[in-house]
């Protein structure tokens, strides 16, 4: 028999198929008769193999599933060929098939460690952690020395916000293998939801030290440099994401939050660009770019970006950032409905919104004429400031607003709130 996939088989020969037969029924009739079990079990072995030789040729793999489907017909009691169609399946992303042949395969043999494995794999992939560590757990009773299954069960109890149960497994698995990446990289990723930046550097750093071209430790150092507030370092190992594999969006992504925060806002643009090359509908992408050109002036093209990055799915502290951004920005090209439209919506996302949301909200209405409404929200914003950490923000907020009225031409009435703040009223907190 060879392994040439030119000269994979078609089909089962019917005649063959006939001799299997046979051979199965005298098996059962004998069940001493060991020499024809272990015929059966070369027949299996020498077709599973013909079969896979010929994956090669075959991208979609529909033949090979059509024989090992036929095979396991042909070998009931044989857990092989629903093992190989799991693992194809897997291979292929469709975990729901995977998981359907992995449980056949257990219902023949229930203690059949890589079937087990499959089967939780399957699971993991398709969105159950609970059930993929009840799996995993199964598998380690059978095998308990791979670090696979513990890897994947942190990786589970992490995705479940059990941070306790995820760092204990995920050092059992480095237990196993001392250069274990994927649980490295994994306690980095524990450590970033977090926001541990230090410790989530300090496990990629080690997963780097092994593997230094694997593109996710990159990025994974990246965002914890981010973390850190060392943009140059973050943008370091993200150039070098970037190196190891130019279409990798996210690192793009990172890269451009990390000129914002350099206050580069070409080279910003110009990183979110690339994302957007590579995925359209990148709402990071989006918001950093348009932060940027606000941030150069150019107000009309950010609320344009910004708008695009709200119609995309981002999580509640990016839609939050948005949408005071979209009222900043409409403020300054004169559209005031807008700017008040979107800071209100921003302030009822938070309980307690930044302070600078109802400045926001007070200039609109000051801008459309509606000084008493602009008052009473101004009067709010002189109560929170006596809290020290709204009143540091404040100042910033104040400085803003002195630019923005001074470029506008906007007459402040002496006396008001407004005025009170912008004089510097009240003191700073003791």
């Amino acid at each position: 028999m060879t392994n040439n996939p030119a000269e994979r088989i078609q089909s089962i020969d019917p005649p063959l198929t006939n001799i299997i037969g046979e051979l199965r029924e005298y098996a059962r009739r004998h069940p001493e008769a060991r020499a024809v079990r272990a015929a059966l079990g070369g027949i299996l072995e020498g077709l599973v193999e013909k079969i896979l030789a010929g994956r090669v040729l075959e991208p979609e793999h529909e033949l090979t599933i059509a024989l090992l489907e036929e095979l396991a017909t042909l070998f009931p009691d044989s857990p092989t060929p629903l093992l190989h169609l799991s693992k194809i399946f897997i291979d292929g992303g469709s975990y729901e098939a995977a998981l359907k042949y992995a449980e056949a395969g257990l219902a023949v043999n229930p203690d059949h460690a890589d079937l087990a494995f499959n089967r939780a794999l399957s699971l993991q992939e398709m969105g159950k952690p609970d059930a993929a560590i009840e799996g995993f757990k199964r598998y380690l009773e059978l095998n308990p020395d791979n670090p696979w299954a513990y890897n994947n069960i942190g990786d589970a109890y992490r995705h479940l916000k059990l941070y306790d149960q995820a760092e204990n497994y995920l050092k059992l698995a480095i237990e196993r293998d001392r250069r274990f990446i994927p649980a490295y990289y994994n306690l980095a990723m524990l450590y970033m939801d977090q926001q541990d930046w230090e410790r989530c550097a300090y496990y990629a750093q080690i997963a780097e030290r092994v593997d230094p071209l694997n593109k996710e430790v990159q990025l994974a150092l990246g965002d914890a440099f981010m973390g850190l507030r060392e943009h140059p370092s973050a943008l370091q190992h993200l150039v070098n994401a970037t190196l190891i594999d130019r279409d990798f969006v996210e690192a793009y992504e990172t890269m451009s939050s990390a000129y914002v925060e350099l206050g580069m806002y070409e080279l910003s643009i110009a990183a979110a660009q690339e994302a957007m090359k590579l995925k359209p509908d990148s709402w990071m992408a989006l918001a950093n770019a348009g932060y940027s050109y606000a941030k150069q002036g150019r107000f009309a093209e950010a609320v344009k970006y910004q708008q695009e990055a709200l119609q995309r799915d981002s999580d509640d502290e990016g839609q939050y950032k948005l949408c005071w951004d979209l009222g900043w920005n409409y403020l300054q090209i004169d559209r005031y409905s807008e700017a008040l439209e979107y800071a209100e919506k921003a302030m009822r996302m938070r309980e307690f919104p930044d302070i600078a949301l109802p400045l926001n909200k007070g200039l609109a209405l000051l801008m459309q004429g509606k000084s008493r409404e602009a008052n009473a929200v101004f009067d709010e914003v002189v109560k929170r400031a006596a809290i020290p950490e709204n009143y540091r923000a404040l100042l910033q907020a104040i400085r803003d607003i002195k630019d923005y009225i001074s470029r506008k031409g906007v007459q402040v009435e002496k006396g008001s709130p407004l005025f009170k703040l912008l004089e510097g009223q009240p003191q700073a907190p003791s």
